[in-house]
């Protein structure tokens, strides 16, 4: 079966639905926040995401286990049915 859209939750918590043909890639990025003490930037708290870019708009996705499954899941679900057809 193939998975036409995305279901996410978003930054506010609310939840978005992206269908396959907006969207133009999913980048996982692992990285830190940066602080501003004063002017004087320094490191911050781990910050990990999705960068999903869609044809209008990019949009950081938090990393939850559901926003997780979900990515996963529409990777490897649409991957195994474009081998089987080739």
């Amino acid at each position: 079966m193939f998975k036409s859209e995305l279901n996410l939750i978003l930054q506010d918590g609310q939840s978005r639905t992206f269908n396959e043909s907006e969207i133009k890639s999913i980048q996982p990025h692992i990285g830190v926040a940066s602080i501003d003490i004063g002017g004087m930037f320094i490191a911050g708290p781990l910050k990990e995401y999705f960068l999903l870019i869609t044809q209008t708009e990019k949009i950081e996705v938090p990393r939850l286990p559901e926003n997780d499954r979900e990515v996963l899941d529409y990777i490897f679900v649409n991957c195994e049915i474009r081998r089987r057809q080739s």
